[in-house]
């Protein structure tokens, strides 16, 4: 059994609507969404998706979202296999 890829998003406005941030990560399942208001910067938020073991997805998904825009934040991101705390 392979380790669970969780993608993290950075950037993300904080009080942004939970439905914005559904339809931006559409492919992962709104169940899989895990919000950190206070661990961005000011104004900012950290979204933890948790995808699977699927490599191949995790990355897809990491390519679509970087460097986007939303509300004027560029998002960042990057993936891991540790959970957060």
């Amino acid at each position: 059994m392979g380790a669970t890829w969780r993608l993290i998003v950075g950037g993300v406005p904080s009080g942004l609507d939970r439905q914005e941030l559904e339809a931006l990560l559409a492919p992962c399942g709104a169940a899989r969404l895990d919000v950190h208001e206070s661990a961005g910067g000011p104004g900012e938020s950290v979204v933890v998706v948790r995808i699977g073991t699927d490599l191949r997805l995790a990355e897809r998904l990491r390519q679509r979202v970087g460097g986007r825009s939303i509300q004027g934040h560029r998002l960042w991101t990057w993936l891991s296999r540790r959970p957060l705390h």
